[in-house]
């Protein structure tokens, strides 16, 4: 799960990096890079959130069968 999550973070500062990079070069808006990064935010804020429902579910699964 952990080098999944680390995945995600290498994939997304990529991609941060890469739209930095053509804002500079093709003078993208500040509106829509700030739209984007917005909706990465919550992209990434509701992946964290079923990561951690996942591993809720799991540690409770865990603990009915060792009953």
């Amino acid at each position: 799960m952990k080098i999944f999550l680390a995945c995600v973070a290498l994939i997304c500062s990529t991609t941060a990096a890469t739209i930095t990079t053509t804002t500079t070069t093709t003078n993208v808006s500040e509106e829509s890079l700030s739209a984007f990064l917005t909706n990465l935010k919550q992209g990434l804020e509701n992946l964290l959130g079923m990561v951690q429902r996942f591993e809720m579910e799991q540690s409770t699964q865990i603990d009915q069968t060792s009953k």
